[in-house]
């Protein structure tokens, strides 16, 4: 298993990046996740690729049909700076959290395209991925889309992502450290349960070295 650290160093030239800053997902943005239009999911799509200064895809779309494993939730074909394709299922519509989280992944996963950097074992390459996201600045929309409710009856939820909970927490707080970024900074615009499940427990506690 490859530690947080390890991941760190060979993804600091993500967050080395001139302008390195939290993507800020607001209100605004998750609005546009809860529509099931797939014009607002390309809107959402471009916020955060304008934020990691990639150029922005050309398909982001929801698909009728497509199932995949819970801890996937997605999938991008990539192609080139900006042919690839994204794909969504249509179970994540009016679950912006979730959906959140996924359009981090995926996009991650172009970023890292684009950057040359990938694994040849695919679990492996798709932890890398989670990694790079947290690297990239895209922490907060992972954490608040980390446990997605899966059936509001009864309030049963799946983990979306391939790191455990505590990596993602570590990452999170380690690049925040690295750029001196603020307590309050880090727990803003998060969700009461990703303040409560990885914030609030682990602020201050680590450095990225």
């Amino acid at each position: 298993m490859v530690t947080t650290g390890e991941f760190i160093q060979r993804l600091k030239i993500l967050g080395d990046r001139p302008n390195w800053s939290l993507f800020e997902p607001s209100q605004d943005f998750y609005s546009r996740l809860t529509s099931g239009e797939d014009a607002d999911l390309v809107a959402a799509a471009k916020a955060i690729t304008d934020h990691i200064a990639i150029p922005p895809l050309r398909t982001v779309a929801y698909e009728w049909g497509l199932l995949m494993p819970a801890s996937a939730a997605g999938r991008i074909h990539i192609k080139s700076a900006d042919s690839s394709k994204i794909e969504i299922p249509l179970f994540y519509v009016g679950k912006p959290f979730a959906l959140g989280a996924i359009l981090a992944h995926e996009l991650t996963h172009q970023l890292l395209a684009l950057y040359g950097i990938w694994d040849k074992n695919e679990e492996e390459n798709e932890q890398l991925t989670d990694a790079a996201s947290f690297m990239a600045g895209l922490g907060k929309l992972v954490l608040n889309g980390s446990v997605a409710e899966i059936a509001a009856e009864t309030g049963e939820t799946e983990l979306l992502g391939y790191l455990d909970l505590p990596a993602r927490v570590d990452l999170y707080n380690r690049i925040a450290d690295y750029h001196a970024i603020q307590d309050s900074v880090r727990a803003a615009n998060l969700t009461p349960r990703a303040v409560d499940l990885f914030i609030r427990k682990s602020l201050g506690q680590s450095s990225c070295r």
